[in-house]
């Protein structure tokens, strides 16, 4: 007698081996920043790569002076990152304790970010994510792994054709960082494809739901602290590692460029970038809905690229909220090397830069040097925004290319890359 077959088990050693690896490369991550934790501000920040945002935020909001206020009234991030801060300074003791207790959910975030990739690419390329010098240098930069691991949720939600929680998943997210907001026009357009006008306004409300409440109960709670995210972010000067600093930099010397237009540089650069990112975002939206069927990761991943060309800000975390989306439309390894080398160039300069600063240095060739890398970077992100906009078409297929229908479930890839990517 032929035995009947038994059901395959899910193995899941992959998994376990995987979210090990995360483990050891966030503690890894955590030591190199936790070099700053009771540290003097002399340099040592930039000479061992350990500067940290929860730091500073710890110093300016005068955590360390005596009891935490809460809400927080000078934190220069959206809502929840206040109510974040103010909760983990209010459970903690000391710089140690605020880092330890932030780094806490940062893990979490960076765990089920893993989960999630593991569920829209093969394993194999999640590790691209795990291994990346953008992981291990970035994961305790800020707080951009708890957007990381929301917007993957919503993307996740939205394949599912779960559309309003989609929404509100990156509602949430967009209420700790605006990067969830970039994803929301290809959920859009991939609930109105699918699902009709409906939808697609299903999305839309379950963001406003998101979004809305913890905005709402800031100012609520202190008008002042959520005006001073705006105030703050309206007024600052863009950072080194934009094109927007190294044109000014370049116009330097006239009495004209080194009087108003030094003094009014910062608002001109929002009106201006304001106005770029609302055109190119305009004609990647029009492209996506000339197509068959919109592809919802590719319109969002075009749509962070334009925000990070467009933006008067760069910060060195900002390339977390691409990796995934790249190892998710399965870009070329060789266009993920040139990612990392680029973005550890720039890192490891603008650490130089601020260092020569500290210490008196010449900072002119530092400077020169990262000034090249940030234009290589951003020829990098044009580079990959050009290849999503003209795609071609796979001639074979591509395992675990996005997320798995019930027959690649068991084994057996689709012929065609699915088109949410």
């Amino acid at each position: 007698m032929i035995a009947e077959p038994r059901p395959e088990r899910m193995s899941w050693a992959p998994t376990v081996l995987l979210l090990a690896i995360t483990a050891v490369v966030l503690v890894a991550s955590y030591a190199l920043k936790a070099q700053c934790v009771d540290q003097p501000w002399d340099g040592r920040q930039w000479s061992h790569f350990c500067a940290t945002d929860i730091l500073v935020v710890y110093y300016n909001e005068g955590f360390d002076a005596g009891p935490a206020r809460f809400p927080p009234a000078t934190v220069e991030y959206p809502p929840l990152i206040g109510f974040y801060v103010g909760a983990a300074a209010a459970l903690s003791s000391g710089a140690a304790g605020f880092m330890l207790a932030n780094a806490a959910g940062i893990a979490a975030a960076a765990i089920a970010a893993v989960l999630l990739l593991t569920k829209m690419s093969p394993s194999r390329r999640v590790y691209l994510f795990v291994l990346s010098p953008t992981l291990f240098l970035y994961a305790f930069q800020n707080w951009d792994l708890l957007v990381v691991a929301l917007g993957l949720a919503g993307l996740l939600a939205a394949t599912r054709r779960r559309y309003g929680m989609s929404g509100v998943l990156l509602g949430v997210g967009a209420a700790v960082k605006f990067f969830p907001a970039l994803l929301l026009p290809g959920v859009y357009l991939a609930a109105r494809a699918k699902g009709g006008g409906k939808a697609g306004w299903r999305a839309i409300g379950g963001f406003l739901a998101g979004v809305l409440p913890a905005n709402i109960l800031l100012f609520l709670l202190s008008r002042h602290a959520w005006e001073y995210f705006w105030s703050f972010q309206s007024a600052r000067f863009p950072n080194p590692e934009t094109s927007w600093f190294m044109v000014f930099r370049h116009l330097r010397g006239g009495p004209f460029v080194d009087g108003w237009w030094a003094r009014n540089y910062p608002g001109i650069i929002n009106v201006a970038s304001a106005f770029a990112l609302l055109a190119i975002g305009i004609w990647i939206v029009a492209k996506e809905l000339r197509r068959p069927e919109p592809r919802m990761v590719s319109t969002g991943l075009c749509l962070t690229i334009a925000f990070l060309l467009t933006s008067k800000v760069f910060s060195p975390q900002y390339m977390l909220w691409l990796l995934p989306l790249l190892i998710v439309l399965e870009v070329p390894v060789a266009a993920l090397i040139g990612f990392f080398v680029v973005d550890v160039w720039c890192f490891a300069m603008a650490n130089a830069y601020f260092l020569s600063i500290a210490r008196g240095w010449d900072w002119a060739i530092r400077l020169d040097i990262l000034e090249a890398g940030v234009w290589a970077r951003y020829a990098v992100l044009a580079w990959l925004l050009w290849w999503q906009l003209h795609p071609k078409e796979p001639t074979s297929p591509s395992l675990g290319s996005g997320l798995p229908s019930r027959a690649s479930d068991k084994g057996v890839a689709p012929a065609r890359r699915p088109h949410w990517m």
